[in-house]
């Protein structure tokens, strides 16, 4: 059991660790680039609106006020606002596409087993409550495989069509 443990137990819960920490460093980024275009789009829809609003405010007819800038300037910040609006989408679809949340969460819930199975192989000494721990654990490691397959053929990748 001591094989075991050195070679399979500690090897899987050092690769759950690291998988976890890296899909949610994963997530994070792509989270975090979403609320960047969700913020830029807002900051440039508030914008557009305070100078429409200061515009009429100083009495331009409201219909005056965007007839005043040449045709390719005034749809520019439109333009953004639905390029950064449909950027975070897209980063949004990606995230729950690629399915890093649930990764986290299996892979420390995994990490969690082996890490538990592996105190308990160091401080047993009867062989046969090893074997019997070891069984189970092979047991949950094919569960948790399967549960990534399931997970991953419910999300298909899907190529965007013309």
């Amino acid at each position: 059991p001591i094989y075991v443990r050195r070679l399979w137990v500690e090897d899987q819960q050092d690769y759950f660790q690291r998988a976890a920490e890296r899909d949610e460093k994963r997530l994070r980024r792509i989270n975090t680039c979403g609320r960047l275009l969700v913020c830029c789009a807002l900051s440039v829809a508030t914008a557009l609106l305070i100078f429409v609003a200061r515009q009429w405010w100083l009495g331009v007819p409201l219909h005056g006020i965007l007839t005043k800038f040449e045709y390719e300037r005034k749809d520019v910040p439109v333009i953004l606002v639905d390029i950064t609006l449909a950027g975070a989408a897209l980063l949004h679809n990606y995230a729950n596409g690629t399915a890093y949340r649930e990764h986290v969460k299996q892979y420390k819930r995994m990490e969690g087993i082996f890490a538990e199975v592996s105190k308990m192989l160091s401080t047993t000494a009867d062989p046969a409550i090893s074997w019997q721990c070891v069984k189970r654990l092979g047991e949950e490691a094919l569960r948790e495989s399967a549960d990534w397959v399931l997970l991953h053929r419910e999300r298909p990748l899907d190529v965007p069509h013309p």
